[in-house]
């Protein structure tokens, strides 16, 4: 395990939102997120078809505008926006698919990148039949966003991106993005990653310390439940998205030279000591977005939203509510 060290870390189905006799024919949600109804808001977790593959999606809010929330990369999924649904559902309606490879959504043998996944909220949206919102977008999703965002100007009001991808060139250090280069696109290394390291302590404490504020904080319960106990394959969709994205001195995915052509209102929520969206990257972002608002969040790593998930919520509500 020396490779890794501690200088790295520089059957469609589309419903309304359903009454409350009709929650109790919908499966159950998460743990989080077990069939809510309250004056505010209903939640409802349901599935669709797209392109032949089941989407999981979850639905929730009654009256306001349509907020479209799109998840991170790793082992994100829908359901991890739980709270943050519930709050925001109680002014607008909001809709959180699991994107295809992720949560209880199909998993197909397909190429996983920016494009497939924008594509997909671009079908899922029109099934919808959502043709103007607000769009959340987190990590990974935030590059979803700004893809979506740049496609179809005509259907987004405002946007949130959550430390988001798109916005540099690089993952993290030069010496982190050529190491991961190596892992994921030189077949013997990969194997070597897939088939021996994955399993290994030092290998999840090594990915989760690229998301954490704070290291030396993690436990052993995290480092156990690294892919939730569904094994590798858990991983697999992602794992595929990277080896699409990473290039030997760049990333696929980089929209800089197009943020200037983003024109709606933008709100930009990054990490202090986020070792995946530096400083420079999120500012660089601020400074070409012509209407955006940057909102640094002290004290927190990457996944700022779980660690500081009511002032990055008020944050959101603040941004939403206010007449451009």
């Amino acid at each position: 395990m020396g490779i890794f060290k501690e200088q790295d870390f520089q059957g469609e189905r589309t419903m309304n939102i359903p009454s409350e006799s009709s929650m109790a024919a919908q499966k159950p949600f998460t743990n989080s997120l077990r069939r809510i109804f309250h004056r505010e808001a209903v939640c409802g977790e349901l599935t669709t078809i797209i392109d032949g593959h089941k989407v999981n999606y979850i639905k929730a809010g009654k009256k306001g505008p349509v907020l479209l929330m799109i998840h991170g990369g790793g082992r994100d999924s829908a359901g991890e926006w739980s709270k943050e649904i519930l709050e925001l559902a109680k002014t607008h309606q909001v809709y959180a698919p699991d994107l295809l490879g992720f949560g209880k959504s199909a998993r197909p043998k397909v190429k996983y990148s920016i494009e497939y996944w924008t594509t997909f909220i671009e079908k899922f949206a029109e099934q919808q039949g959502l043709e103007k919102m607000h769009i959340i977008g987190k990590s990974m999703g935030g590059g979803i966003a700004i893809n979506f965002a740049l496609r179809n100007k005509e259907k987004v009001d405002k946007l949130v991106l959550i430390s988001p991808y798109g916005i540099f060139d690089k993952i993290g250090s030069p010496h982190l993005h050529h190491k991961l280069f190596l892992l994921l696109k030189i077949p013997v290394y990969s194997d070597y990653l897939m088939n021996k390291v994955y399993g290994k302590r030092e290998f999840r404490l090594w990915v989760l310390k690229l998301f954490a504020p704070n290291p030396d904080a993690i436990t052993e319960e995290e480092i156990r439940n690294f892919d939730k106990g569904q094994g590798r394959d858990y991983w697999r969709p992602f794992i595929t998205f990277l080896k699409s994205e990473i290039r030997y001195n760049s990333l696929k995915s980089d929209f800089t030279k197009r943020l200037k052509d983003i024109s709606v209102p933008t709100l930009l929520v990054c990490g202090e000591h986020d070792r995946i969206v530096a400083f420079e990257h999120a500012q660089r972002a601020h400074d070409l977005i012509p209407h955006s608002k940057l909102r640094w969040i002290r004290g927190t790593g990457h996944n700022v939203e779980e660690a500081r998930k009511m002032e990055v919520l008020s944050g959101i509500n603040d941004f939403l509510r206010r007449k451009e």
